[in-house]
């Protein structure tokens, strides 16, 4: 999962390894510091890929400390265990994009500062960043997270995929033992 997400950026500081000058200053939207953007020299759909990621492993960390049947930690330690995975995901994945992992933590900083400098660059800048990496990238993350999660791991049968497949276990389980019963039944009368 490193090599996708970095590749990028090793390859940009592979390419600046003359320390004599500094690195040029590009224009910066205002209030970099508050929302999130993808990163100097990082492809827009690498940044998009490391929001999906994020979002989609935090989905399915969020479903698996929810479930019962999954073994879930003590009483009040959800909030203190997604809180780490949230550090967690940021420290690991942020370098690229500041790891978004939720819309509205994107949406409140870029309206406030878009009010600020009257201005429509914190929702235009980056090629609409706002809506493919703070919005698209992170419900599609959280829908696949969540699909995932429902395929791989989560058996009960509120699941919309798994509904079927826990249908057909009863059903045939009811059929075995139907045949069992007419089984005996049938032994019953032949004696």
């Amino acid at each position: 999962m490193s090599w996708p997400n970095f590749s990028e950026a090793s390859q940009h500081l592979q390419s600046r390894m003359d320390y004599t000058e500094m690195p040029s200053q590009t224009k910066q939207t205002p209030g970099l510091a508050f929302h999130m953007a993808p990163r100097e020299g990082l492809s827009i759909v690498a940044a998009i890929c490391t929001e999906f990621v994020a979002t989609a492993i935090m989905a399915i960390s969020v479903l698996a400390l929810g479930d019962i049947t999954n073994n879930p930690p003590g009483h009040g330690m959800q909030p203190l265990i997604i809180g780490l995975l949230a550090l967690a995901l940021e420290l690991a994945l942020g370098f690229n994009t500041g790891t978004c992992l939720n819309p509205t933590r994107d949406l409140g900083p870029r309206m406030v500062i878009a009010m600020a400098t009257r201005s429509a660059d914190p929702f235009t800048s980056n090629y609409y960043w706002f809506l493919w990496g703070g919005w698209g990238s992170t419900i599609a993350g959280g829908l696949m997270g969540a699909f995932m999660y429902d395929a791989m791991i989560f058996t009960g049968p509120e699941s919309p995929v798994n509904y079927p497949y826990a249908v057909g276990l009863k059903r045939r389980s009811r059929l075995k033992c139907c045949a069992s019963w007419l089984k005996t039944q049938g032994s019953k009368e032949a004696v």
